[in-house]
């Protein structure tokens, strides 16, 4: 799912920017600095974590005949997108950053309701929620050390609620009545 999402999102990106297929990729951003014949925009994976608010769903569905099934829950997934720019000029960086903004600004959220012809949502997918991040000078200094690449014109944002499940169930048996025991005793 995740390598659906980021092919999603690269094509809405360079859709919106009206740049070429090579001038959006995705990819690791330290590989950018010695990549100087194929400029263009690079969308990297810097993090992946857990949304904790959707822990707490329930292990147990009914199948399409009605009987009970086990299932794990999904794991929702936030994943942060690091968007570098990297064109020859830096005039250009400037304003590709701007119009990355202001596509995520106008569209803050992708799902099946949304999609372009041109660019059908991953069936897959639930929906993509957009936050940009706006980390402190360390933590930028931090981000792109680790990543061992020459800072770039960039911009974070954190992507919520990529949805992970099996498919595999366990049968169940059916729940007719319950018994409660207290734990008291009657005298």
């Amino acid at each position: 799912m995740i390598s659906e999402a980021l092919d999603y999102i690269r094509v809405e990106v360079r859709d919106y920017l009206s740049v070429t297929d090579a001038e959006v990729s995705t990819g690791h951003l330290h590989s950018l600095s010695s990549d100087a014949l194929n400029p263009g925009v690079r969308i990297a994976l810097v993090n992946v974590g857990q949304e904790t608010t959707t822990r707490n769903a329930p292990h147990v569905v009914r199948n399409a005949s009605g009987l009970t099934e086990y299932q794990e829950p999904p794991v929702y997934l936030n994943c942060h997108l690091m968007f570098a720019f990297d064109f020859s000029a830096y005039q250009t960086n400037m304003i590709r950053l701007s119009e990355t903004i202001e596509l995520f600004q106008s569209k803050r959220f992708f799902d099946a309701s949304n999609e372009r012809p041109a660019n059908p949502f991953p069936s897959g997918l639930d929906r993509l929620v957009f936050d940009m991040c706006s980390p402190e000078f360390e933590q930028l200094n931090h981000i792109w050390g680790v990543l061992g690449g020459v800072y770039l014109p960039s911009i974070l944002y954190k992507v919520r609620l990529l949805k992970i499940q099996s498919d595999e169930t366990i049968a169940g048996p059916e729940v007719t009545s319950l018994h409660v025991q207290t734990g008291f005793k009657r005298k």
